[in-house]
């Protein structure tokens, strides 16, 4: 008897690429669930989110006191 070659050995392209599909959602979903808390939970104010620090600037040669 000859042994039957399969046509679809494993799991399908298809199906690899759902399950990637899915870890990459359910880890940004994480990712996002965790910053929120984090933003929440600080004692940061908005304003350092929405703006940057004034010293921060590369061109600036002296610095702020």
């Amino acid at each position: 008897m000859k042994p039957v070659i399969r046509a679809h050995a494993g799991r399908t392209r298809r199906a690899v690429a759902r399950r990637i599909a899915v870890a990459m959602a359910v880890g940004g979903l994480a990712a996002v669930l965790l910053w929120g808390k984090l933003r929440l939970v600080s004692n940061m104010p908005r304003s350092v989110y929405a703006e940057p620090k004034a010293s921060s600037h590369a061109g600036d040669p002296s610095p702020r006191r």
